[in-house]
């Protein structure tokens, strides 16, 4: 339905194929919150705002499988991590009134639920959130949105695609679908270019592609400010 969130966490697999991010053995988590559904029906949705937050691992947490606990868990474990870089929904037609962020299809009904989608993200360099030199390497600015007449909402910095469905979860959790909660899983891919300036020391990366994402769908459980 209409005015619910996706939230949801995970960890990334890759970043441009390298497992490293220039600190050995180090691996990024995130957390993703505040997209908020709109026009939903039984095969289209669509999300305002939205919002991912990036996090660095070393030593033994980076090892963490987070299939070990349940997914409210896991977002607190994440949320305390070192912030990496945070990234905003950027409206996928630019200042449109009501425009999304992200906008999934599929079979979004019943007891099998599979989706894809896609959405604009901006990287964050104004909240105080993450590393600044993180932030400036990856605020290319390159992509432009649907907006009419064209580029009225300005680039965003990374584009990203996902898949997923609601036939393997985490065991820990319960997810039985009523009172409009959903749990999912799925993959995402996020791709951007880079600035030229000198590269992070705590980073190897050339892009911003991250796959291996998993998440969850949940109601909207908080008072929004």
């Amino acid at each position: 339905g209409d005015g619910q969130e996706l939230r949801g966490y995970g960890s990334v697999d890759r970043v441009n194929g390298n497992i490293n991010y220039g600190v050995a053995g180090a691996r990024l988590f995130f957390v993703f919150d505040d997209y908020i559904s709109t026009g939903f029906s039984a095969s289209t949705v669509g999300f305002l705002g939205g919002e991912i937050r990036v996090y660095i691992a070393t030593g033994a947490d980076a090892s963490r499988n987070l299939l070990d606990f349940d997914s409210e868990t896991n977002f607190a474990w994440i949320e305390g991590l070192t912030e990496w870089v945070g990234m905003t929904g950027h409206d996928n037609n630019g200042l449109a009134p009501g425009s999304t962020t992200l906008d999934s299809n599929g079979n979004l009904t019943g007891a099998s639920i599979s989706f894809s989608g896609s959405g604009l993200l901006d990287i964050d360099t104004t909240s105080g959130f993450g590393d600044p030199a993180v932030a400036a390497f990856l605020d290319a600015n390159t992509l432009p949105d649907n907006a009419i007449p064209a580029l009225i909402g300005g680039f965003a910095d990374v584009a990203f695609t996902s898949s997923g469905n609601n036939f393997v979860l985490n065991q820990n959790d319960v997810c039985t679908g009523v009172s409009g909660e959903w749990c999912i899983q799925g993959t995402a891919n996020l791709r951007g270019k880079t600035v030229p300036v000198p590269e992070p020391g705590s980073i190897a990366l050339l892009g911003a592609t991250m796959v291996g994402m998993g998440f969850v769908a949940r109601k909207h459980l908080r008072a929004k400010k």
